[in-house]
């Protein structure tokens, strides 16, 4: 789950997308933010594990220095789904229920905090939102997101395997493994002429 408190972000430029929804295609937009400062226990809480923090940053003195200032920033490979989000813009209130946020990434600072930036994903629900989005892009904002929901991405679904009735001619996929490999023939053991085996 991803939870953001109504905070201070920096709002990029806004991008649009196709999306299929049955075989209806819908305009969607993916809004860059960025600049929001995590606490080492938002950080840890944001990701579930009291000590996640620990490999990120090392306590030196009075100081925390970052272990991963060559690289760079650390994306998840989890999108959240059904997320509920508001923007707050020169007084002006955007909300969308039902996005999607992906390109999670967190940078570590020299001191402890971590830099938080994703991507947005809506699909406003008229022009003049549209319009009024793009006007306000590269600016400041409010935002607040509540109950985003890891999307479960389910695996390939098994083919299904075609029947074949008694008496076809069909040769069957091999599918246990004694299968897949030829077994060597045994040789037969010669007998000499008093019928005792030979050794």
């Amino acid at each position: 789950m991803l939870n953001i408190r109504e905070t201070y972000a920096q709002m990029g430029k806004l991008s649009n997308n196709l999306e299929n929804h049955g075989e209806e295609e819908v305009t969607a937009f993916d809004i860059p933010i960025s600049g929001i400062a995590l606490t080492g226990e938002e950080f840890n809480a944001l990701l579930e594990d009291p000590y996640a923090d620990r490999w990120l940053f090392t306590d030196k003195a009075d100081l925390r220095e970052s272990n991963v200032t060559r690289f760079k920033p650390l994306e998840l490979i989890d999108t959240f789904d059904d997320a509920l989000v508001q923007m707050t813009i020169n007084e002006q209130q955007f909300k969308f229920a039902g996005a999607r946020i992906k390109g999670v990434t967190f940078e570590a600072r020299r001191g402890g905090d971590v830099m938080l930036s994703f991507d947005v994903r809506v699909r406003p629900e008229n022009d003049k939102e549209i319009l009024a989005l793009i006007g306000f892009q590269n600016r400041e904002i409010k935002i607040d997101v509540q109950d985003a929901k890891i999307a479960v991405k389910g695996g390939r679904k098994q083919q299904e395997l075609p029947l074949a009735t008694a008496g076809e001619n069909e040769q069957r996929e091999p599918t246990h493994p004694e299968e897949l490999f030829e077994k060597p023939k045994r040789k037969r053991a010669k007998k000499n002429g008093s019928g005792a085996t030979a050794h």
